[in-house]
């Protein structure tokens, strides 16, 4: 990059804008920002009815920041016969610094004509005051709305226009609706349910354990997900006494009811054959997911979300050989809900795991938990297999 010389034309080496290390810089300059507010509008514009932030103003607003996160802001004005030149350097105790520089001409508009160049030291007043305003705001970020952008220019309130005022100002802004409460909290909700869950045949301590948690307002996912593991629950824990899934009541026909009339028997098509090597897809692979959490957490102790995700995970990706739980197949999955065969491995998993994190001791639920259940491990089956 290179620099024009305004008088001469020629290119010049432009100087660097930035020390060779801005790091602790911009640490101080976050801290400031987070600190600073718009700049009070204090100044008026007779010319176009209006109120601006002054230098002053802007000043006064960012000293404070800068200066409690050792950052101070020189602003020098470069001499030139035509332009003027603004050079703004933010500088922090460590020695490393930013620039940047603006270049205007000063001005101001004549009867019935446009912006025309002036040497007048009012022109050229105005222009350095808004100049500095101006990469005084943009060094730090500071927010600023249409101001006296006229004045830099040297407008003629007798040969201008006003300004013409907005005829439909934009409506008001609705006020942001407060986040919806989780859908446990909700009685009517939490009632529908309950209802759906004792229509299907299940009571309230078999969904506890389907869910994993010892209370409802211990399960912290959608309605949806609870009525899809529950769904999986019934799946996986047939009960031969009732096959279709009811409440194991029978009801009673009405005696006016009639029977219906025989009908002769219909050949069933044949079933479509299921694919037990297809990958179960998104909603199974959560279910799945949920499923091992939930023993991590019951059995084992571990409340570290990013601990029980990733045993869980590791621990699937090992079973399996697949990168996620939606590309498990339909054959691993059952063998993966199977608790008997998968729940032991599993938090063995878990103990290795933990025991390599430096910071983190091994919950003693899930001590106790290998403690009791382990057994001798054949030879070909090492923790983290299905079998």
């Amino acid at each position: 990059m290179g620099e024009v010389n305004l008088n001469t034309g020629e290119i010049t080496k432009s100087p660097p804008d930035r020390s060779e290390e801005i790091s602790e810089l911009a640490k101080a300059l976050s801290a400031a920002q987070s600190k600073m507010e718009s700049a009070p509008k204090d100044t008026k514009n007779l010319y176009y009815s209006s109120v601006y932030a002054s230098l002053d103003s802007v000043w006064k607003t960012i000293r404070d920041p800068l200066t409690s996160n050792e950052l101070s802001v020189i602003q020098q004005i470069i001499p030139d016969t035509e332009k003027v030149i603004v050079k703004t350097i933010l500088l922090h105790t460590s020695g490393q610094w930013i620039s940047s520089t603006i270049i205007m001409t000063p001005g101001k508009r004549v009867k019935d004509g446009p912006f025309t160049p002036s040497q007048d030291p009012q022109s050229w007043g105005s222009c350095i005051s808004y100049a500095r305003r101006y990469a005084l705001m943009a060094m730090v970020c500071l927010p600023a709305e249409d101001d006296d952008g006229n004045a830099a220019a040297g407008s003629d309130k007798k040969n201008d226009q006003k300004r013409p005022e907005a005829k439909n100002p934009p409506p008001p802004k609705s006020p942001t609706k407060p986040a919806a409460p989780h859908w446990i909290e909700n009685e009517a909700t939490r009632k529908s349910f309950w209802k759906t869950v004792y229509d299907s045949g299940l009571d309230e301590n078999t969904a506890h354990a389907a869910l994993n948690v010892k209370s409802l307002s211990e399960f912290k996912g959608t309605k949806n997900e609870a009525y899809a593991i529950l769904k999986q629950w019934k799946i996986d824990h047939p009960n031969p006494a009732n096959p279709d899934g009811g409440n194991g009541s029978q009801s009673t026909p009405s005696p006016a009811a009639a029977a219906p009339p025989p009908q002769p028997p219909q050949k069933a098509p044949p079933a479509d054959p299921i694919n037990m090597d297809e990958p179960i897809g998104a909603d199974q692979g959560k279910l799945l997911r949920n499923t091992l959490v939930g023993w991590l957490r019951a059995d084992g102790g571990i409340k570290v979300k990013e601990v029980h995700d990733a045993v869980a995970l590791r621990y699937v990706q090992i079973a399996t050989g697949n990168d996620g739980y939606a590309d498990v197949s339909r054959r691993d999955l059952q063998l993966l809900l199977d608790a008997s065969k998968t729940r032991l491995n599993l938090l063995r998993d878990a103990l290795e795991f933990i025991q390599n994190l430096p910071d983190m001791k091994v919950p003693s639920e899930l001590a106790k938990y290998i403690a009791e259940n382990e057994t001798p491990a054949p030879a070909t089956a090492p923790a983290g297999t299905l079998l």
